[in-house]
């Protein structure tokens, strides 16, 4: 189960409160985002569906990474736009030889990414639904083990759960 202090830090990050998110950090200086990353990805995994579709299309994929290279180019820490492109790939097709020599920048892509998924114009209500949907997947990951094939259940449907297949992007 996610702890509500990584929920409130994602969630800061994801509706711009930058100041929020870094008064958490201040307030619990001993904490690392990084320590509680499940969450951090699966809300990564269903933003990326959310803006792209259940099929990734490269055009869109271009498109992305193109209004993102100017951003990328000043992150601290630097992130690569190959590592953006490669996270996002991985949500539609995992790979079979997971390295995790990369995993610190791959971590720092998706922290990266997931607040240009998201449009900052998204009602609150549909981040808390994301939240809650991200939540519900990872404790089910939990109990599980991994995650459970059910047609009622997947990625898409939570997808479409959470309003976020609603976003007003230029991809759909």
């Amino acid at each position: 189960m996610a702890r509500p202090l990584i929920k409130d830090y994602v969630r800061a990050v994801l509706i711009g409160a930058g100041h929020e998110a870094h008064a958490l950090k201040r307030e619990h200086p001993r904490w690392n985002p990084g320590d509680d990353f499940g969450l951090v990805a699966t809300v990564f995994e269903l933003a990326a569906l959310a803006r792209f579709g259940e099929r990734l299309d490269p055009t869109a994929l271009r498109a992305f990474l193109n209004e993102t290279l100017d951003d990328a180019a000043r992150a601290r820490p630097p992130v690569r736009p190959l590592i953006v492109q490669r996270v996002i790939e991985d949500v539609y097709e995992p790979p079979d030889d997971r390295d995790d020599r990369d995993r610190d920048e791959r971590q720092a892509a998706i922290w990266f990414a997931l607040p240009r998924l998201v449009p900052a114009d998204t009602p609150q209500d549909a981040v808390d639904r994301l939240m809650a949907n991200a939540a519900e997947l990872l404790d089910m990951h939990a109990e599980f083990g991994a995650f459970v094939d059910d047609p009622c259940r997947s990625w898409p449907d939570y997808v479409c759960r959470s309003g976020l297949a609603d976003w007003p992007t230029e991809t759909h």
